[in-house]
């Protein structure tokens, strides 16, 4: 009788030392962390290994807290009423399809915004199911790259793979709209990209796949053009003129400083390790934080850079620089933070700013350009000296309706820029600090577009926008050569 050989399996066998290498390294840290929260809970000092690891668990918490942050939490209700539109669309959505387009300049939010409500969305439990298709303008809005990426998109939420080859290129929904409580989203970021194709064939597909197979849809775009539904087909612009939403500019610095104390503290949810130093260690921002300098310094941030990417970015380096003392007691070098402000300010920028406005809010400061020019020019010849000159909304709409649509080379297209859309690129302006008032109180619409309002930059600023902006009219480029052989 032979017996059958059984392979056995390799044993690893460690060895000693390296169990006790192992058992000694669970014991230091349990005890470490033991010992950092009884002497933090207690009036002793902290020695240098302990105020070490607590300062690097605080900033990691703190980061933690500063990724997972929401705007529609913010104390400014903009934010939170357009999350709340967005989530009431995505919950009962119309049978044929829903759209909104969030208007605002690079780093005022808007992904991070839009982000924030689909994930809301998504953790409920309600709503049976969600499909995302995310659309970047930059990268899929080019020839039949955006019907790829949404086919392809589409092709991955399916489980059988018979359904996936059976996907059809003329339907976008066909095949995968299976189940009526299902809501397909389709996020076009960078929306203005979309719309420069022929015929804005895309977007209209999107809208007949909706209409012909009676899903729940929302079409949801970002733009940082002012004047982008204008630039919109009829059979388009019907669908996005009712739900216009406008990114709101970060002004009051006093509301910020509450945001960043809220992000500076320790919450009820923090690890056991540093819940021992919350109250001392809230005690001592909070202090820190009522100083007036911290007041002085975001009044001063916000004139250059009144976005949230920029503020998160300062929220990033305050705490990059936070530093413990032996007691656990938190220090924040306004000299530092300072230096942070101005180094953020720099890498935005003015020049930043005016890269990022629309061809209608370079038309409207081109156009104060033009009018600021010949008053100066005129008060030269006659008076000998160069008197600072202010004009109201009215005079610069018709000098940029004159200048841009009476040209032999330009279309006339006026129609594109009513006044309501200049009003707004014109108060745009307003809050970018592009362009001031004379007189500093003012209140309501009427005064405001009647008072006369002063170029803040430069001709040349301007010159190198005109240079380098990519849908510059023939007009203005004209305008700007002249100026320079004067």
């Amino acid at each position: 009788m032979q017996l059958r050989s059984r392979r056995r399996e390799p044993h690893k066998v460690e060895k000693p030392n390296q169990r006790k290498k192992a058992k000694h390294s669970l014991t230091v840290q349990q005890t470490s962390e033991n010992d950092l929260e009884s002497v933090a809970g207690s009036s002793a000092s902290l020695d240098q290994k302990q105020c070490t690891q607590l300062q690097q668990q605080v900033k990691e918490y703190l980061f933690n807290k500063l990724y997972q942050i929401k705007l529609a939490s913010w104390e400014n209700q903009d934010f939170s009423s357009i999350s709340k539109t967005i989530e009431t669309l995505l919950r009962n959505p119309a049978p044929q399809g829903e759209s909104v387009i969030l208007i605002g300049p690079a780093g005022s939010g808007k992904k991070m915004l839009v982000e924030e409500t689909v994930r809301k969305v998504q953790i409920d439990t309600s709503i049976q199911q969600l499909k995302v298709i995310r659309l970047h303008g930059a990268i899929h809005a080019q020839g039949e790259r955006p019907m790829k990426e949404t086919h392809f998109q589409l092709k991955q939420s399916l489980p059988d793979k018979k359904a996936k080859e059976s996907i059809s290129q003329d339907d976008l929904l066909e095949f995968t709209c299976t189940n009526s409580l299902t809501t397909y989203l389709f996020l076009l970021y960078d929306f203005e990209y979309f719309i420069r194709e022929k015929n804005q064939s895309f977007i209209y597909r999107i809208f007949e796949s909706l209409q012909r197979n009676t899903v729940r849809g929302v079409i949801l775009a970002t733009s940082q053009q002012h004047d982008i539904v204008d630039s919109l087909e009829k059979r388009i612009k019907s669908r996005f003129s009712h739900r216009i939403y406008y990114m709101p500019v970060l002004k009051d610095a006093g509301q910020l400083l509450t945001i960043l104390e809220s992000l500076l503290c320790i919450d009820c949810d923090a690890p056991s390790s540093i819940q021992a130093v919350k109250q001392e260690f809230n005690r001592h921002i909070s202090e820190s934080v009522r100083d007036t300098q911290w007041n002085h310094i975001l009044e001063d941030f916000l004139r250059m850079t009144p976005n949230v990417s920029s503020f998160l970015s300062l929220a990033f380096y305050i705490i990059t620089n936070l530093s413990l003392d032996a007691c656990g007691v938190p220090h924040l070098d306004l000299d530092t933070i300072r230096h942070g402000s101005c180094l953020l300010r720099q890498s935005v920028g003015r020049m930043q700013m005016l890269k990022n406005l629309s061809v209608l809010e370079v038309g409207l400061l081109s156009s104060l350009c033009r009018l600021t020019c010949r008053s100066s020019e005129k008060n030269e010849k006659e008076h000998g000296s160069l008197k600072l000159v202010a004009f109201s909304f009215e005079r610069i709409y018709q000098e940029y309706i004159m200048q841009e649509f009476t040209s032999d080379s330009t279309p006339v297209t006026s129609d594109s820029y009513k006044r309501p859309i200049a009003w707004k690129a014109f108060s745009r302006l307003l809050d970018l600090q592009l362009i001031r008032f004379q007189e500093r109180s003012i209140e309501g619409r009427n005064a405001m577009e009647l008072h006369p309002v002063i170029l803040v930059i430069s001709p040349d600023e301007l010159s190198q926008v005109l240079k380098e902006h990519p849908y510059i009219s023939i007009a203005m480029q004209r305008w700007d050569k002249s100026r320079k052989t004067l």
